[in-house]
C-alpha cells in the first residue's frame, strides 16, 4: 500500500498474514511504515490503515490487525493509539543468526506441503486426548464441531496453507463444513492415499485407535 501526494509516493506500508488457531481467523501484520519527514503530519497512515481495514472487511476472515515498533518511538506509538490500535499484552523475542540455515545441495529449508497417513494420526491423537480442555477453552459450537474446528486449525499450521489455500466460511459454520474442509484441505496434501474419514470419525465419536 502507498500514499500519494501530487502524484509522487510519499510513504508505504506492507500487509502481511499470520493465521490465528485460537481464533480461526486471519491477523493482518502491518510492517515497513515509511512516510517520507516532508509528508508527515498530514495523516497519510491513518488513510492507509483505513484502505487496509477496508479492505479486511472485505476479506470477511480478518479477525484483527497487528504491528511492532521501537518502545522509545513516541511519536510512532502516538499515530498508533490515534487511529485505534492498543500495546498488547505479548512480549517480543528474537534470536538473531549468522547465518540462515542451509541444507546439504545448497537449499534453504523448506515447509511442511504434504502429510503421511501416520502424522494425521498422531493429529488426531492428541486432539482427542486433549478434548476435554480444547472444548472447554473453545466453546464454539457443539463438541463434534470444535474438535474438528481444532483439526483443521492444526492442519492449515502443519502444512503452510497460504490464505488463498486457506477455506474460507460464510455464516456460521457447522461439523459438515468443518470435515468438508478438513477433506478438501487433505485431497492433495496426503503424502500416499489414506481413508480420512475414519479418523475423523474416531476422533469425533471417542473411538479412536491410532
Amino acid at each position: 500500500v502507498v500514499a500519494t501526494d501530487d502524484d509522487r509516493i510519499v510513504g508505504g506500508l506492507m500487509v502481511t498474514y499470520e493465521w490465528s488457531d485460537w481464533r480461526n481467523a486471519w491477523f493482518w501484520w502491518i510492517q515497513s511504515v515509511y512516510i517520507k519527514p516532508e509528508a508527515r503530519g498530514k495523516k497519510l497512515y491513518r488513510q492507509m490503515y483505513e484502505f487496509i481495514k477496508q479492505r479486511a472487511r472485505d476479506a470477511g476472515n480478518v479477525c484483527g490487525f497487528r504491528l511492532y515498533v521501537e518502545t522509545d518511538n513516541v511519536n510512532a506509538r502516538t499515530v498508533y493509539d490515534a487511529v485505534g490500535m492498543q500495546a498488547s499484552h505479548y512480549l517480543m523475542y528474537e534470536e538473531n543468526m549468522s547465518e540462515p540455515p542451509v541444507l546439504a545441495g545448497g537449499q534453504f529449508e523448506i515447509t511442511m506441503t504434504s502429510i503421511t497417513e501416520k502424522e494425521f494420526a498422531r493429529i488426531c491423537n492428541g486432539i482427542y486426548e486433549d478434548r476435554e480442555s480444547i472444548i472447554k477453552h473453545n466453546p464454539l459450537g457443539t463438541r463434534e464441531e470444535i474438535l474438528l474446528w481444532m483439526l483443521l486449525s492444526c492442519l492449515i499450521t502443519y502444512l503452510s496453507l497460504s490464505e488463498i489455500e486457506t477455506p474460507c466460511f460464510t455464516g456460521k459454520p457447522n461439523a459438515k463444513t468443518y470435515r468438508d474442509a478438513i477433506l478438501f484441505v487433505l485431497k492433495d496434501k496426503m503424502k500416499s492415499p489414506f481413508d480420512a474419514e475414519v479418523y475423523l470419525a474416531d476422533m469425533t465419536t471417542g473411538d479412536l485407535k491410532c
